[in-house]
């Protein structure tokens, strides 16, 4: 099967906002989603885990944009805001209202889950398990920050631990997590939402692992899964270091994203 440009696109832009939009619909998180405006606010105070997915901006645009970091700041949560397509205009009045660009762009990548060559043969380097459990998934947290060579605070992966448990436990998320372990060593995580369209994320490896297929385990664990359950297509949003990875397995770029990190001033503890 190939993959047309429309489909993949659609299935990059919609399975980015159900995903985000999950993200926030715990007890932890607020979410609004509408044709004009859509964002998300998961309580984990780390800005990858908050996001504005879109604003369409009207005749008073820097009092739209300071009324939704507003909701941000008064949780005191900082937030990725995504920019599709070059938006200088909107990118302008972002960075004017406090938002940084560190001149990194994400690409927009899908395949064809239909593709009989995609999966087929691939033995996993790790062994890879679906973890449901509150204390599994704090370790999955763990060691995705850590596949980052990010250490959480306690207070930051408590909270992440209960909303991914929340996340896990509510079949209605679509949010599936898993963990790669070497000899009992949790060494790499990914994970996959399924809604309208189904998306891989949070796929991380251990620095001292890497280049031995780990990534790629993981990966193929969470397509298989998406393609057992139905989806002909999967996205994902790659970091540079995960491209050639995505290439390997078929993925091909359809559009690129911008990242803006808004922080607020009063830090949490």
């Amino acid at each position: 099967m190939t993959t047309t440009s429309e489909a993949a696109l659609a299935s990059i832009t919609t399975s980015r906002e159900e995903a985000s939009l999950a993200l926030g619909r715990t007890s932890l998180g607020v979410v609004e989603a509408g044709p004009d405006l859509s964002w998300s606010i998961s309580g984990i105070p780390m800005a990858s885990f908050n996001a504005v997915l879109h604003c369409r901006l009207g005749p008073d645009p820097d009092r739209q944009i300071d009324a939704v970091l507003r909701h941000f700041a008064e949780r005191a949560m900082p937030l990725v805001w995504w920019v599709q397509s070059a938006d200088d205009d909107l990118e302008r009045r972002l960075r004017d209202h406090g938002l940084e660009y560190y001149g990194h762009e994400s690409p927009g990548m899908a395949v064809a889950l239909t593709s009989a060559s995609l999966l087929r043969g691939r033995q996993p380097s790790a062994p890879v398990h679906r973890v449901t459990e509150p204390m599994a998934l704090r370790t999955w947290f763990a060691t995705l920050l850590e596949s980052f060579e990010v250490t959480p605070s306690e207070e930051t992966l408590e909270l992440a631990s209960n909303v991914f448990a929340q996340l896990s436990g509510d079949a209605a998320s679509g949010w599936r997590f898993y963990l790669a372990r070497i000899e009992g060593r949790p060494v790499g995580t990914s994970a996959l939402h399924l809604g309208n369209a189904a998306g891989l994320y949070s796929v991380g490896t251990l620095p001292s692992v890497r280049r031995q297929g780990i990534g790629t385990a993981l990966s193929v664990r969470a397509l298989l899964d998406a393609r057992s359950a139905g989806y002909r297509i999967a996205s994902l949003t790659a970091s540079d270091l995960g491209t050639r990875l995505y290439g390997a397995l078929g993925f091909k770029e359809y559009c690129r994203y911008r990242e803006y990190v808004w922080r607020p001033r009063v830090v949490r503890p």
